[in-house]
């Protein structure tokens, strides 16, 4: 049976501090209701509402519905604005304790659906990916890739990752972190992309194969780091490689391939 990792940011702060949903702007804060026309009907005047509009589509419907993200009470207001201002951040994460705060409501959100259609929407993953890659922000790489670690429990990011094999490589990039929180995130998307994507639609092992020395990089994190939760990350990462490259997408012809990786004295 496959798992589904879901990373939250319960690290960011101490228990009780604030929770999941006080920090996420919803509906209610993020927008203004706009004011409703009067009708020249009589049926509106006296304050009857038309069926119709309480329908799917519906113009009263959509008024109450603002800048909601789908089905969900998020602002598309405060993700947007919250993913604009990381390119303008200046300075350590942890000096913009109310940025830190928005970025981990942020990560915590990205477990809904919606919110990932709307964020793979406007090529989100592209940019979290390349500030992390340029960031020696340990705390901020951590929240990065623990947003994108949610986004990849969806196959539309799968499908991002796959046709911009760059950005892909760029995350196997962080296996030469020194920081286990980064590493930790790290193997969680690479254990929820091999465990969860569809086997025909996607050749991983071709991808991963490009990466140079990626088996020696996982061995010097099993040998090297002391955290339990990293180690069975790791493992839980190798364990979803061997198992979708053998079981899956290794043919006959490719076994040598997989054995020159995977299979080293």
């Amino acid at each position: 049976q496959k798992v589904v990792y879901i990373a939250r940011s319960r690290r960011s702060f101490p228990p009780g501090r604030f929770g999941r949903f006080l920090r996420t702007p919803s509906i209610m804060e993020s927008s203004t209701p706009e004011p409703v026309e009067e009708s020249s009907s009589s049926a509106t005047a006296s304050g009857v509402v038309e069926s119709t509009d309480l329908e799917p589509g519906g113009e009263i419907l959509e008024k109450l519905k603002g800048d909601r993200i789908g089905e969900t009470m998020y602002s598309e207001r405060f993700v947007l604005s919250t993913v604009l201002k990381l390119p303008q951040l200046d300075g350590p994460l942890a000096e913009d304790e109310d940025f830190e705060k928005d970025l981990c409501s942020l990560w915590d959100m990205t477990i809904e659906a919606d919110v990932v259609l709307f964020l793979l929407k406007h090529d989100v993953v592209e940019l979290l990916i390349g500030l992390a890659e340029g960031s020696e922000d340990h705390r901020l790489v951590e929240i990065l890739l623990g947003i994108v670690g949610n986004m990849c429990c969806l196959e539309e990011t799968h499908k991002v990752l796959y046709e911009n094999k760059s950005l892909f490589l760029s995350l196997c990039g962080f296996l030469e972190s020194s920081d286990t929180l980064t590493l930790v995130q790290l193997m969680r998307i690479f254990t929820t992309i091999l465990d969860k994507s569809d086997d025909e639609a996607f050749c991983w092992f071709k991808v991963i194969r490009e990466q140079e020395d990626i088996t020696e990089k996982l061995a010097f994190i099993l040998s090297s780091t002391t955290s339990s939760e990293l180690i069975q990350h790791t493992l839980e990462a190798v364990h979803a490689m061997v198992n979708r490259f053998t079981e899956a997408e290794v043919d006959y012809a490719q076994l040598n391939e997989f054995y020159k990786m995977f299979a080293k004295p």
